[in-house]
């Protein structure tokens, strides 16, 4: 009722304001202060009409009715949903009473949980590779590779960017991109490397470069600088010829060096724009790119990144953080892809784009094609946008009031009520008042589309939470272990299993600790540190609850157990009950009857 009224006094003060800058101008030949004064008192006078006079006469005299709370509410969510695309499924989890066959159970989506983590593997690559090859390992990204006729198989990707300190014809273009096993390591601790992509079965030890049709980078996130070129080499930049072309080249990049016929000859190509990020931004300045990973797609390597379009003000919008601002709408609906060694710059609308992102697609449609035009071996390899979920996460640990959501962490594999071996980007909802496990927080991509996932837990303290883990993990770590991975919380639709990997100093993987149903286990592997907590773990504890609530949740599932007729369940219930009260676990025995004299 509001927004009706002060919706046309807007436009009736705008078309005041124009006037009152109407008579200010007429002052400046009118030598007459009344003029621009009457003007700009009338325009006072409406804005006090306007923004308080106008909607108070209107409540009087229509009512809010009640309902202005709840449309304002209404109108908040939507706000949230379009400004975010915060379209969330929640799917409700169970927890099942401890048996012994749950480790079996999910053994396959648990061999391929990840020994690596994105942080520690550049380190290990870029020391295994050594100094016969130019550039450096900055990051890892994980992926899902396709494998004919069987599931995706996790791999690391990382590329040898070229060095920050490479500049005009002191270096070749950085050559190599390294494909590692995500889930495997070799006897020393070391990495297992692909060397043909369609073979993840002929993995080797020693440091190895995927064979690709095109094995040179010269664009890369990392690379800065210019550099020169032969004329017939790859890279896409501006070729010398002449005075006036070595002039002008040598004041717009300040770079001296082209005016050498020797150290630049003639017909010679300067690259320019290395930089994924700059060349991005160069070429689509209406969108932020976020960060750049490598794709594989017919033989050559190509740097993906997400383009955002953010704004600050959005009515009803919820603010979040977001790159050093807060902004109230904030969207991925660009493509942007860069050659790595051709430096061709491609953007694409993203599929479902937004209202906005459309609009700049419709202006330039020269340069942003549509998704229909992005490559099908490209669009099988795009993961959900990672800056677009972390604002996803803020909005819904807000609502729910949640204390801490831990970092988010990539997983390949399904997840209840999705059969699917996707990619998956994961975080952790603990609740408020004690750390322990509300929900986990997923996005897929799915055709393209982001997919927001909720898996929520009914019972939040049976499952403690990363904050609570990382102490008992740390103490559980395998002996020479310095460096601790992510700790990933892995939902199941009867539980949750936890994962933490250890490395030494040197980056070499020492060990894999798991947690389950409030035990600590370690093993070289997931599945033999969950083994070894099966082995020795107590199977009627209730973790983190005192004995008298332990008590009340055995009694709880003694009775549902026994209204459902799951007499095994209610077996287990009945000795859990039995150890929470202080009692034998166990089968009871009636004492026999005296002897009858």
């Amino acid at each position: 009722m509001l927004r009706d009224v002060r919706i046309p006094v807007a436009l009736v003060l705008v078309l005041m304001s124009l006037a009152v800058a109407a008579a200010s101008l007429v002052w400046l030949k009118v030598d007459r202060a009344r003029v621009p004064g009457v003007a700009w008192l009338a325009l006072l006078g409406a804005m006090v009409v306007g923004r308080w006079v106008a909607p108070l006469m209107a409540a009087a005299a229509w009512g809010t009715e009640g309902r202005t709370v709840t449309e304002l509410a209404a109108a908040s969510a939507r706000a949230r949903r379009d400004g975010f695309l915060l379209v969330s499924d929640t799917v409700p989890l169970a927890l099942a009473l401890p048996d012994p066959g749950y480790v079996n159970r999910h053994a396959t989506d648990l061999a391929e949980a990840p020994l690596w983590d994105d942080y520690v593997l550049p380190g290990v690559l870029s020391r295994a590779a050594g100094t016969t090859t130019t550039g450096r390992v900055y990051s890892a990204s994980l992926a899902a590779l396709p494998r004919r006729g069987g599931a995706p198989v996790p791999v690391f990707l990382a590329a040898r960017e070229p060095d920050e300190t490479e500049r005009a014809g002191d270096a070749p273009g950085a050559a190599g991109v390294m494909t590692v096993l995500a889930a495997r390591a070799g006897p020393a601790g070391t990495p297992l490397f692909l060397p043909v992509l369609e073979r993840p079965d002929a993995a080797v030890p020693t440091p190895t470069d995927l064979e690709l049709a095109v094995r040179e980078t010269w664009f890369a996130p990392a690379a800065t600088g210019n550099v020169v070129t032969p004329g017939a080499a790859l890279p896409t930049g501006v070729t010398v010829r002449g005075l006036w072309s070595r002039l002008s080249l040598a004041w717009a990049l300040q770079f001296p060096g082209v005016l050498s016929a020797r150290r630049v000859p003639s017909g010679s190509v300067v690259v320019t724009e290395r930089s994924v990020a700059a060349r991005l931004a160069r070429y689509a300045p209406f969108a932020a790119f976020g960060t750049a990973w490598p794709v594989i797609v017919d033989g050559r390597m190509l740097w993906v990144a997400w383009g955002y379009v953010a704004r600050e003000i959005y009515p009803l919008g919820t603010a979040v953080g977001w790159r050093d601002e807060r902004v109230r709408y904030l969207r991925a609906g660009f493509l942007g892809t860069v050659d790595a060694a051709t430096g061709v710059t491609r953007v694409y609308l993203a599929r479902g784009a937004d209202p906005l992102s459309r609009a700049w697609q419709g202006v330039l449609p020269e340069l942003v094609a549509g998704w229909d035009s992005v490559p099908a071996a490209l669009s099988g390899q795009l993961r959900y946008p990672e800056e677009l979920f972390n604002a996803q996460v803020q909005l819904l640990r807000g609502q729910a009031r949640r204390a801490r959501v831990a970092e988010p962490y990539w997983w390949v594999g399904t997840a209840p009520g999705d059969t699917a071996v996707r990619l998956r980007v994961r975080a952790v909802d603990e609740v408020a008042l004690e750390p322990r496990v509300a929900a986990v927080i997923e996005g897929v991509l799915e055709r393209g589309q982001p997919r927001l996932r909720v898996l929520s837990y009914p019972e939040p303290y049976a499952l403690a939470g990363p904050s609570e883990i990382e102490a008992e993990f740390a103490a559980a770590a395998p002996g020479g272990a310095t460096i601790p991975g992510r700790l990933r919380v892995v939902p199941f639709d009867d539980g949750a299993v936890a994962l933490q990997a250890f490395y030494a100093d040197s980056g070499t993987f020492m060990g894999m600790v798991a947690g389950w149903q409030g035990s600590v286990g370690t093993g070289a592997t997931p599945l033999e540190a969950l083994r070894h907590v099966s082995a020795r773990g107590d199977a009627t504890s209730i973790p983190g609850a005192t004995p008298f609530e332990a008590a009340q949740e055995w009694f709880r599932r003694l009775d549902r157990a026994r209204s459902e007729g799951d007499w095994t369940a209610f077996g287990t219930a009945w000795n859990g009950l039995r150890r929470a009260l202080g009692l034998p676990a166990g089968p009871s025995r009636v004492a026999p009857p005296p002897p009858r004299d």
